[in-house]
């Protein structure tokens, strides 16, 4: 698996060949070259790959180049013709929403709000740096010029816990995700004593799908056509192949119920989590509003319970809630699946754990 996590154990290889050979002419090659070192040679031919040689067009890539063609032409549509006023048919609002010009005015707006709680978002500000940083260390590791053997101590000093431990992290993302939903739906309560479910399910669903679906457009059929290289398709063209296959999972919002290996932009589980969470949040909320013995009963039933199961997970699988130099593949995996499902647990199947070192050189 090298489509997210660095492999420290294997030694890679980049050969250049002339782009009339195969990848099965080279495994050919090398073992006969290699023959009498008791070495087993294989050559992947999805690990290959020829300067600006683009792959064929596909359905896919299609529908990705006219959705992003579609909205470059709305937000040029959207800003020429914004003339400030409030549109009056359907067209005019929906170009006024593709407005660079209005939507500007809205990132930039410090005015206050009454349902504004103040400093989220900065804490938040503060949480998405961190984020980025941990997973720009996670990336720098693929880098074939970085000395892994100084980037693992490193990364291993007491200091760099604030990196390893990205838990931190996604889960305070929750748990803000959480406070501000409750505090809008109870001031929707307030105002309507009931909670109009229909309409917040297709507003946090229009809210969060777009761009999401941009993401993964993006990152399934045009760029593994950006850029090359020796270990271009290890890292961009493998999770292509992920994204294909497992796309519609991520549609759904459960695709972190299918494991870290096979999970399109693993990055976006906690994506999948929230809206998870969210719809939970609707119900819960109005049995507390209406019944309030009975929602703090659920809602420490629901905490005391979330807590023991994520003791027996750890307990279980013998989890680390840290990445840590020399830390095995299987174990790494456990913690990512664990960590991605919230607590949906069973007894483990016991395994053969096999520690997986970076050779001496």
């Amino acid at each position: 698996m090298g489509h997210r996590v660095p492999r420290y154990s294997s030694i890679l290889w980049g050969v250049c060949m002339p782009s009339s050979c195969s990848s099965y002419d080279l495994e050919e090659e090398l073992s006969q070259k290699l023959s009498g070192l008791d070495i087993s040679v294989r050559v992947y031919n999805t690990m290959c790959t020829v300067k600006n040689v683009n792959r064929p067009y596909s359905f896919g890539k299609t529908l990705s180049i006219t959705f992003f063609l579609a909205i470059i032409l709305l937000l040029s549509m959207g800003t020429i013709l914004d003339d400030g006023k409030e549109g009056a048919t359907n067209f005019e609002k929906l170009l006024n929403a593709f407005s660079l010009k209005r939507n500007l005015r809205k990132v930039f707006d410090l005015s206050e709000a009454g349902s504004r709680v103040k400093g989220v978002d900065a804490f938040r500000g503060m949480n998405a740096f961190a984020l980025l940083i941990a997973h720009k260390s996670m990336a720098m590791a693929h880098s074939p010029f970085v000395n892994k053997t100084h980037f693992s101590a490193v990364f291993g000093m007491p200091w760099a816990v604030i990196g390893r431990s990205a838990i931190v992290y996604t889960d305070s993302f929750l748990y803000l995700s959480g406070f501000l939903n409750a505090h809008n739906l109870f001031q929707e309560l307030e105002r309507k004593g009931t909670i109009d479910m229909k309409s917040r399910l297709l507003a946090r669903w229009f809210r969060l799908f777009p761009l999401f679906l941009s993401l993964m457009l993006f990152c399934t059929y045009i760029l593994p056509d950006v850029n090359n290289g020796p270990q271009w398709n290890l890292v961009v063209e493998e999770h292509s192949r992920v994204c294909e296959k497992n796309m519609w999972k991520s549609f759904l919002f459960i695709h972190n119920y299918f494991g870290f290996e096979e999970m399109c932009l693993t990055h976006t589980h906690q994506i999948g989590m929230d809206m998870q969470l969210y719809v939970a949040t609707l119900p819960l909320m109005l049995v507390l509003w209406r019944f309030r013995r009975l929602g703090w009963v659920l809602l420490v039933g629901i905490a005391a319970a979330s807590t023991v199961l994520r003791y027996l997970a750890i307990h279980w699988y013998d989890i680390s809630m840290f990445v840590y130099y020399g830390i095995s593949t299987p174990k790494s995996l456990n913690y990512t699946r664990q960590e991605e499902q919230q607590g949906g647990i069973a007894p483990p199947i016991k395994k053969k754990h096999i520690l997986l070192r970076a050779p001496d050189i």
